[in-house]
């Protein structure tokens, strides 16, 4: 029920921004105007780490799990 109620809404906030004009060049340009990729660039980091810090007594396996993801999601500076 969530999800449909999730699609629903992400269908009408498209729907209204298509009558707009709007552009997802436009959103991304807000979103980076507001410090939101920042803001989730930062959220994703602080989670890969504290999963790391969990990680620390898991097999090798999900270990290696962990350091793919670190690399593949988190920027590097």
């Amino acid at each position: 029920m969530f999800r449909l109620l999730l699609i629903l809404i992400l269908l009408a906030a498209a729907y209204w921004a298509g009558t707009q004009g709007l552009t997802y060049v436009d959103v991304l340009d807000w979103m980076e105007n507001q410090g939101l990729i920042e803001s989730a660039q930062g959220l994703i980091g602080d989670s890969v780490q504290w999963t790391e810090q969990q990680a620390e007594g898991l097999p090798d396996q999900a270990g290696k799990m962990v350091q793919d993801l670190k690399e593949t999601v988190v920027p590097s500076n």
